[in-house]
């Protein structure tokens, strides 16, 4: 489960990120663990960023994107996600999200060049996992 991420959707401003794997650390060159995933957004991206995890939860359904993270030194690390709505027995108006990923990277990619931003992925579709889609 290395490449695996959980966020917590406390309210629609509020994606907590819970879990990390090490892969994700490795990729980025750091945790974000208990971070606001709306506040790493840049500032107008923060209303779809929003919109997409609300969609997730309010359908319910999942999500593939696929982006690419370009580093100082012109490395190239290509991500996949699939993203998946969790109920949340403990606060279940605070669901949790699902992120499984493949990541790709440059062999030039070095550690701590990725942008402290995180954009949203260009590439994104909505995935029916029963109900519908947005």
């Amino acid at each position: 489960m290395a490449a695996i991420s959980i966020l917590q959707v406390r309210a629609p401003d509020q994606i907590i990120r819970r879990m990390s794997g090490s892969a994700i650390v490795e990729f980025t060159g750091r945790r974000r663990d208990g971070e606001n995933m709306v506040d790493l957004a840049p500032p107008e991206q923060r209303e779809e960023r929003i919109l997409r995890h609300q969609n997730m939860i309010n359908v319910p359904c999942g999500a593939w994107l696929a982006r690419e993270a370009v580093g100082n030194t012109g490395a190239v690390g290509t991500l996949e996600a699939i993203l998946l709505p969790v109920s949340n027995d403990k606060a279940p108006d605070q669901p949790f999200i699902y992120i499984g990923q493949d990541i790709r990277k440059s062999d030039r990619w070095e550690l701590d060049e990725v942008s402290t931003d995180i954009e949203l992925a260009r590439d994104f579709e909505y995935i029916d996992i029963g109900a519908g889609v947005p």
